[in-house]
């Protein structure tokens, strides 16, 4: 071989190595992230006094924040969809997964809600399969992959999702990895779950990570569906549980589920939560370092979606536009009218005035003696003025049967002091009066005063996820001769239309002793 023929080349490659510029030690990265949307389409918020949310606007404020860094991956942390308003909730959620499709989403999770129709129509809904007759485009699946590291099939023992995916920025992996609260059976609408298994969120996680770790990745993001909040610079909850239960590769937490402003440290990991229904976003800038393959740095800012500082991505609105062109003679039908408005916010005795309402009317359905409405079956608030379809259905978007059972006094006064679990829960209720101590019930009667008794029979009156232990108050399991009538919101909607006017209503049935 002539090795002066090479000696150019040589030559090149030394002065190339010497004198070209060398890739920087550090990678910028962001991570923006969605949690808790609901479906919540054409919903505007309020949030810091100010106009917030809506599919298009969320849209636009994405793309101005990718424009910010090449390097930028967008996730999301379930309930994505379920308890939706009408726009995507007609339509089977289909108009929302085609939203977070056009956000390109890189990579989300599941949370309790995706499962309220059950695992099989969840898994057809992500891959395409689900679909229905009124939309006009074709629905082909989501766009990015799902994972879940703690869901299982109770049968194969096998994932359901992919527990991890790995996204490479620069040459570099980060790992994500996703959970959904292992209290999923007791917080979805399905009513069997038998068909899966729901495991520890932290040991899912940490066997994931000890894996990965042999593959050389040290840059781990978690997606949980678990809550929390952050208060005084301090951030507690779920989430903060499960921070200080993980590997300490583990930098960064999405969380979810409780609706909260979450963005805090603890242990180490940079924990973020924004609210819900799309009012914020979580906005994440870390440093990778080349060499290690470690995230060295990493801050958060909670973004609120304000819609006043930027203009509309105008595909979505065209497709908002269009999806409340097919339904607004349904949802614009106008029941009646209230004197008042009437809100979910509870009193300091647990008391809502449109729990109250709700309870009312549901016991007037199905003429119980008594009816229990769980709070989080109540997603929205009734403003003063006019009533409509739509109205009923944002603030029970579940549809929920209604189920008519026989309890004891005894198995009644369990079912009341089931409120106060793992989390506090305070029933919203109609033909009975109680009052409650240091979270323990004290007297309970009935509306005409008189006294509740052990060995009696009451007729109640539940949705059907409470009457299938919903929330943890597994007594109702157990109410016998059972009969189902409307939904909740057909219920609701009909008692409007047969009072047609809310002026009064009356309240005070429950009662908390200092």
């Amino acid at each position: 071989m002539n090795y002066f023929l090479l000696l150019p080349f040589l030559i090149q490659l030394i002065f190339s190595s010497l004198f070209s510029p060398s890739l920087p030690t550090d990678v910028s990265v962001q991570i923006l992230g969605l949690n808790d949307f609901h479906g919540q389409l054409n919903t505007t918020s309020i949030l810091h006094g100010k106009a917030v949310g809506r599919a298009d606007y969320i849209a636009a404020y994405i793309q101005s924040y990718r424009d910010k860094n090449p390097n930028t991956l967008l996730v999301h942390t379930g309930d994505m969809i379920g308890g939706s308003p009408p726009i995507s909730a007609l339509f089977h959620d289909e108009p929302t997964m085609e939203f977070l499709n056009y956000l390109q989403f890189d990579v989300g999770t599941v949370g309790n809600h995706e499962f309220d129709k059950g695992p099989i129509a969840l898994q057809q809904l992500i891959s395409g399969e689900l679909t229905t007759q009124k939309n006009s485009f074709s629905f082909s699946g989501s766009s990015f992959p799902y994972v879940c590291a703690n869901v299982l099939d109770s049968s194969t023992k096998k994932p359901l999702f992919s527990p991890y995916t790995i996204k490479w920025i620069d040459g570099i992996p980060i790992a994500f990895i996703g959970v959904v609260t292992k209290d999923t059976p007791f917080l979805t609408m399905h009513t069997n779950m038998s068909s899966v298994l729901f495991l520890d969120e932290a040991s899912s996680i940490n066997s994931h990570v000890r894996q990965l770790q042999k593959k050389g990745i040290h840059a781990f993001v978690i997606l949980a569906h678990l809550g929390g909040n952050t208060t005084g610079g301090n951030t507690n909850g779920a989430l903060a549980d499960l921070a200080n239960q993980l590997d300490t590769d583990v930098d960064i937490i999405f969380g979810g589920h409780s609706h909260s402003y979450i963005n805090g440290n603890v242990n180490g990991k940079l924990l973020v939560q924004a609210y819900s229904y799309g009012k914020a976003f979580s906005n994440v800038t870390v440093t990778l370092n080349r060499q290690t393959k470690n995230i060295t740095k990493k801050e958060a800012t909670i973004v609120p979606v304000y819609q006043n500082a930027l203009s509309p991505d105008l595909h979505i609105k065209k497709r908002i536009d269009s999806y409340t062109s097919k339904i607004h003679s349904k949802v614009d039908e106008q029941l009646g009218v209230t004197e008042y408005e009437l809100t979910r916010d509870q009193n300091e005795h647990g008391e809502s005035k449109l729990g109250t309402f709700l309870a009312i009317a549901q016991r007037q359905t199905m003429q119980a003696d008594i009816a229990f409405v769980n709070p989080g079956s109540i997603r929205h608030n009734l403003q003063k003025g006019k009533i409509t379809w739509e109205d009923t259905f944002l603030i029970q978007p579940f549809g929920n049967p209604l189920i008519k059972m026989e309890l004891s006094g005894k198995e009644i006064r369990t079912v009341l002091q089931e409120q106060w679990q793992d989390d506090t829960r305070i029933l919203q209720v109609s033909g009975i009066r109680y009052s409650w101590k240091n979270n323990v019930i004290q007297a309970i009667s009935l509306e005409n005063g008189t006294p509740l008794q052990d060995d009696q029979t009451y007729s109640v009156v539940v949705n059907s996820f409470l009457a299938n232990g919903g929330d943890k108050f597994t007594t109702f399991k157990g109410g016998r001769n059972r009969t189902e009538g409307p939904s909740d919101q057909e219920a609701f909607a009909n008692y409007i239309r047969s009072i047609s006017h809310i002026d009064t209503f009356p309240q005070n049935f429950i009662q908390k002793i200092y």
